[in-house]
């Protein structure tokens, strides 16, 4: 028994704690406090900013990357709650883990040298697909999914609002698949859009408003733990590819010279006409041999020094240790009555550094001058270095031949080109790093000048993200610029009937 005594206040009951509290509390709380808590809202707000950042594109600030991997994201927040809901929102739960995964095989392309495009044409073809289905099917689905819960809110409305959203997104894959790009259309596809999310949002407040009370599974993992599994995925993915598939895989094999009298005898003919030595070393006996008898050798020679992330022209002064490609254009005037010439452009790396991918681009005198010079033989090479115990390595290259690609150019718009593409990557190991594209070409019509290109594209850094291959990178950028990549011009170019053939400078 409790004493009053001593102004003393007795202890109140169970009862009188809990009249207490209650008297403190409002009847109902603010309105930021139950937007925090209530997980109808919070859902519901994940998925429309979900489907907002996945549909909207900006290609700047590497934020095509960004956005629609953090909108995949909160889709995935959102519609795990609202999974249980009804079998729609179960299968918007079930079509966003698919696209989870595409977007996770996505970023391993992204941190390689291939591309989701590379795979074979009627994968690729149906991978190109499936996003833009999903995404209208995720649509749909999502649409019927709230019509079911207006329906069972007792709200006004039928069905046919569920239909917007798909249409939209199956409009825009529409234009995308067209081509289409004129701007009004996009900016009325725009407004369209936001105003659909709008009238959602606003249909999730109705329903909040009715006293519908959505009933969440409990999630295993709190939002928070599932986003840092998906950027630690992110991460882990992308230092994989970094480490492991960022350059070609070469096959280097020990290079065992054998040379025959008619090589030597070949040999001796070419280095008396001319023949730069350091190119005449890396020949294979076959390409020596088919120059016996040659009658004239022209050749130019372009040394250039890495400074401030460009390649320009070497001089006296320049940094001995720093990196120095030498660049070396060869043309052997070969035996009969028209002019037949054998070309050979040859590059070779002091002090290279090699990280990623290069890339040669090759336009030959029958390509520049169709008029003057024919095709008389396939294009061949190959890749040297020397390790540090003075052995020679070779390798072919890792894709050697033509390839078909658009760019656009500021003073002639879109053009669709086919290019002569030797691709591949060095080690980062030995020394000497070089190789050379070799191929014949025949006169067509007198008084047409000899010309021949020869472009490097080399890579400086390893940091880039997504991968850009040399390749890829020298045909979507034509000029040479510092950064990641950088591109050097060589020209084979002289007049093969002057009475004195001397290259141009």
């Amino acid at each position: 028994m409790n004493d009053n005594r001593g102004g003393i206040s007795p202890v109140p009951g169970e009862g009188e704690w809990e009249a207490l509290v209650r008297s403190c509390l409002p009847e109902t709380p603010p309105d930021d406090v139950a937007q925090a808590v209530t997980p109808w809202r919070r859902a519901v707000r994940f998925v429309l900013w979900g489907l907002l950042l996945t549909s909207v594109t900006l290609n700047f600030w590497r934020l095509d990357v960004i956005l629609p991997s953090i909108g995949v994201l909160l889709c995935l927040l959102g519609f795990r709650r609202l999974r249980g809901e009804n079998g729609w929102l179960l299968a918007c739960w079930c079509i966003t883990l698919l696209r989870t995964a595409y977007l996770t095989a996505q970023w391993f392309f992204n941190a390689t040298v291939w591309q989701l495009s590379d795979l074979p044409p009627l994968v690729a073809g149906g991978v190109q697909l499936l996003l833009p289905a999903a995404t209208v099917l995720l649509a749909l689905c999502l649409g019927m999914g709230l019509a079911g819960i207006r329906k069972r809110a007792g709200l006004s409305g039928g069905f046919s609002g569920a239909f917007w959203l798909p249409a939209w997104y199956a409009a825009v894959t529409v234009l995308a698949l067209l081509q289409y790009r004129g701007l009004l259309v996009g900016l009325a596809l725009l407004v369209c859009y936001i105003a659909i999310l709008r009238g959602l949002w606003r249909l999730s407040q109705q329903l909040e408003q009715a006293g519908y009370a959505v009933h969440p599974g409990v999630p295993r993992f709190s939002d928070r733990a599932v986003a840092a599994l998906f950027a630690g995925v992110w991460l882990a993915i992308t230092a994989c590819g970094f480490a492991f598939f960022s350059s070609y895989p070469m096959q280097w094999s020990p290079w065992e010279q054998h040379q025959t009298p008619q090589t030597e005898a070949a040999r001796e003919e070419l280095l008396a006409l001319g023949f730069p030595q350091q190119v005449l070393d890396d020949l294979t006996p076959g390409e020596i041999e088919a120059c016996r008898g040659a009658t004239l050798v022209v050749a130019d020679v372009w040394e250039c020094a890495a400074q401030d992330g460009l390649l320009e022209k070497a001089q006296p002064d320049s940094d001995p240790a720093a990196p120095k490609l030498t660049i070396t254009g060869v043309a052997v005037r070969l035996p009969g009555q028209r002019e037949r010439w054998q070309v050979f452009h040859h590059f070779c790396w002091t002090n290279g550094v090699f990280c990623g991918t290069e890339a040669v681009e090759l336009l030959p005198a029958w390509q520049m001058i169709q008029e003057g010079w024919g095709e008389d033989g396939a294009v061949s090479g190959r890749l040297l270095y020397d390790d540090d115990g003075g052995q020679v390595y070779e390798a072919p290259y890792y894709f050697l031949g033509e390839r078909s690609f658009s760019y656009r150019s500021v003073f002639f718009g879109q053009s669709d080109v086919r290019r002569l593409f030797a691709v591949f990557s060095m080690p980062s190991e030995g020394e000497r790093h070089r190789g050379y594209l070799t191929y014949r070409t025949k006169e067509m019509q007198d008084g047409f000048i000899f010309d021949s290109w020869f472009n490097y594209t080399h890579q400086n850094s390893l940091f880039q993200y997504p991968v850009v291959t040399a390749e890829h990178m020298r045909q979507i950028n034509r000029w040479s610029q510092a950064g990641v990549f950088v591109t050097v011009e060589d020209a084979l170019q002289f007049y093969p009937n002057a009475d004195v053939v001397q290259p141009f400078n």
